[in-house]
């Protein structure tokens, strides 16, 4: 590769480890890309999607055996869901907090930023999460 090469990938590849922070849209157009570009050049391409049909299929016929028992309800299914996503919220909760203890507490210029950096990432994108997915 040619100097001016060099330079544009490590560019953005700084663009891109440093979008993480700011823009999540930008990784996520990365990607997107890296997975179209591997997809519609790879065998593995017809392996996955394989993969995706009998999934679907699976799924849709065990709703179907499901839908026809009595005792299974939305409420279980909440219940599940909730079981299985309450722990890792109360650790996300922990270190987010410990995050926020530790920028109130950092006496360090460049710790502070870092923190700061990280605070707000973490905070961006549990929002996000919270109103788009």
């Amino acid at each position: 590769m040619s100097f001016p090469y060099i330079i544009l990938i490590q560019e953005l590849t700084n663009i891109i480890n440093k979008s993480q922070y700011f823009n999540p849209f930008f990784s996520w157009v990365i990607v997107v890309y890296t997975y179209f570009s591997i997809g519609i050049h790879g065998a593995i391409r017809m392996v996955i999607s394989y993969l995706d049909v009998t999934g679907k299929q699976a799924v849709i016929k065990n709703n179907l055996k499901t839908g026809k028992n009595d005792i299974y309800d939305d409420t279980i299914s909440n219940y599940f869901n909730s079981a299985l996503y309450l722990p890792l919220g109360i650790v996300c909760s922990v270190f987010i907090f410990l995050i926020i203890q530790k920028f109130i507490t950092e006496d360090n210029k460049e710790k502070s930023d870092i923190l700061s950096v990280f605070l707000h990432s973490t905070l961006s994108r549990m929002l996000f999460g919270k109103y788009y997915y």
